[in-house]
C-alpha cells in the first residue's frame, strides 16, 4: 500500500491546483454536513472538484465529522444519495449512524472512523474491523504507540503529520452559555474570529476555540509536524499522511503540502533539509505527543501491583 498525502483546501481554486500538481488525495469538508473549517464546498463545487480529480487519478475522501441529531439523519441520507454519483473514495465519519445510511443505500465507499480519541491501540481497533475500513490514529499518542499500531493493523491507516491538533469538541455552544450566564457583551464566535485560552498565570499556554451551529471546539497553538517519523511511516505503509489545514494561511499551507509531497516521493530530499525548509514557511512548528513518553502505563501499572503483591 502506497502511502499518500491527504491535504485539505481552503477554496476550490486551490483544490483545483492541488490536482493539477498531483497531490495524492483530497478530504473535502461538505456544507451543512461537516464541522466548519477553513472551506466547506457546497455539493456542485464538489462535482467539480470530484471530475477533475478523476481525471488526474486524484483521490477524494469526504469529511464528514459530525455528531448528527436524528432530525439531521434525513437530510444526510438525501446527501450521501446524491453524493454516491461522485467518485468518492471514502468516508471518515465520528458518527456511526452513518454506517446504517451507507448500508441502507449500499454504496460502494469505505468508512474510516475519525474519532481518533478512541483509536488510541491495535486491540481496539481490530476488534471493529468488521465495521470501519480504517482508522484515524488519535494524535495524543507518541510515535512508538503510533508504530505499534501500525504494524498491527491492516486497514487504511491515517496520521496527523501537520497542523493544529483538535483537542477538544462539545455539541453544546459553551463561548455562548458562558457570555450569556456572565452578562457580557455578544461577539462572534465563528471559526475566522476564533478566540483564543489560556492557562492563568501562563499566558504562553494557548490555545484557539470557536463555535458553530453544530459545537464547540479546541485546537492547539502550535502545529504539529512529524518529518522526523514520516519515512518510518512510509516503509510501514502508513496510507494517508494528513495536514491540517484549519488556521493556516493559504499561500502558507500550499507550500507546507507541496514540502510535504515532495519529502514524500523524493528520497534525495534529506530530513534536515526538508525541516529547514519548513522553518522557512511558517513557524510555531512542534512534534508535540510523537515526542512524549506516556508517564504511567498499563505495563507500568502490572509492575506495580506485581510488586504489592510480593510484599
Amino acid at each position: 500500500m502506497k502511502s499518500k498525502i491527504l491535504a485539505e483546501i481552503t477554496s476550490i481554486e486551490q483544490g483545483l491546483t492541488f490536482i493539477e500538481k498531483g497531490i495524492d488525495a483530497l478530504l473535502i469538508n461538505v456544507m451543512g454536513v461537516s464541522v466548519t473549517k477553513e472551506f466547506n464546498c457546497y455539493t456542485d463545487e464538489l462535482s467539480i472538484i470530484t471530475q477533475k480529480a478523476q481525471e488526474k487519478g486524484v483521490e477524494i475522501l469526504l469529511n464528514l465529522d459530525m455528531l448528527y441529531h436524528q432530525e439531521d439523519l434525513l437530510g444526510l441520507r438525501a446527501m450521501l444519495k446524491r453524493l454516491s454519483k461522485y467518485d468518492i473514495i471514502a468516508l471518515i465519519i465520528s458518527d456511526v449512524a452513518i454506517l446504517e445510511l451507507v448500508k441502507e443505500l449500499e454504496l460502494d465507499i469505505k468508512c474510516i472512523s475519525g474519532i481518533n480519541t478512541l483509536n488510541t491501540n491495535y486491540h481496539t481497533m481490530n476488534s471493529m474491523n468488521k465495521i470501519f475500513n480504517g482508522y484515524f490514529i488519535s494524535n495524543e499518542i507518541n510515535i512508538s504507540e503510533v508504530m505499534n499500531i501500525v504494524k498491527n493493523v491492516e486497514s487504511s491507516l491515517v496520521v496527523q503529520v501537520y497542523g493544529k491538533q483538535k483537542m477538544f469538541y462539545s455539541k453544546r455552544q459553551l463561548l455562548s452559555a458562558y457570555y450569556e450566564h456572565n452578562e457580557l457583551t455578544p461577539i462572534s464566535f465563528r471559526a475566522e474570529d476564533r478566540l483564543v485560552i489560556c492557562n492563568r498565570g501562563q499566558e504562553d499556554n494557548y490555545s484557539y476555540i470557536y463555535e458553530d451551529d453544530y459545537g464547540t471546539y479546541i485546537y492547539s497553538k502550535h502545529n504539529v509536524y512529524a518529518l522526523r517519523f514520516m519515512r518510518e511511516l512510509i516503509e510501514n505503509n502508513v496510507e494517508y499522511l494528513y495536514l491540517n489545514n484549519i488556521f493556516c494561511d493559504e499561500d502558507e499551507y500550499y507550500r507546507v503540502v507541496l514540502l510535504h509531497q515532495k519529502f514524500l516521493n523524493d528520497t534525495t530530499y534529506e530530513l534536515n533539509k526538508a525541516i529547514n525548509d519548513l522553518n522557512h514557511i511558517t513557524s510555531n512548528l512542534s512534534e508535540s505527543f510523537l515526542d512524549t513518553h506516556t508517564i504511567f502505563t498499563i505495563e507500568d501499572a502490572k509492575i506495580i501491583e506485581g510488586e504489592k503483591s510480593n510484599v
